[in-house]
């Protein structure tokens, strides 16, 4: 029977550093493109299809934002330098689960959403999107 597990504790990582006052974490949403193969004789009236290029997709997160604090602001590693400052070089990140032996996947991907929110009646958060670029990969391990 497996486990289950709060998610509670799961770490998101720039180049090495925790990312603080994470909320929620979606993904990376990994998909594989198909190719549509169907003929005129394709058999039994089905629709035939190959598997194509695989994409690493997006990593979605809310945070709860502080602008004066390293890994949210503008120093090598925080989030709005990354954005602003990275010179296009994608950011190394990892998504640790808060699971015995801190699995999880590591990967490379760029910040393409940053986006501040200051409702009247909640928290200063901010919304962040990563596109991966390659392959997510699950490691059994992530220190």
């Amino acid at each position: 029977m497996a486990t289950k597990v709060w998610a509670k504790g799961t770490i998101l990582r720039l180049n090495g550093t925790a990312i603080v006052s994470v909320r929620d974490i979606r993904g990376p949403a990994r998909s594989r493109a198909t190719i549509d193969m169907t003929t005129h004789d394709s058999s039994n009236n089905y629709d035939e299809w190959v598997a194509a290029l695989r994409s690493g997709g997006d990593l979605t997160a809310n945070i709860i934002y502080d602008p004066t604090t390293a890994t949210h602001g503008t120093p090598a590693n925080g989030l709005n330098w990354q954005f602003d400052d990275a010179g296009g070089t994608p950011g190394s990140w990892d998504l640790i689960f808060p699971i015995t032996g801190s699995p999880g996947f590591t990967f490379s991907g760029e910040l393409t959403q940053f986006a501040p929110s200051a409702p009247v009646k909640d928290a200063l958060t901010a919304d962040i999107t990563i596109k991966l670029t390659g392959k997510a990969t699950y490691r059994a391990a992530i220190t």
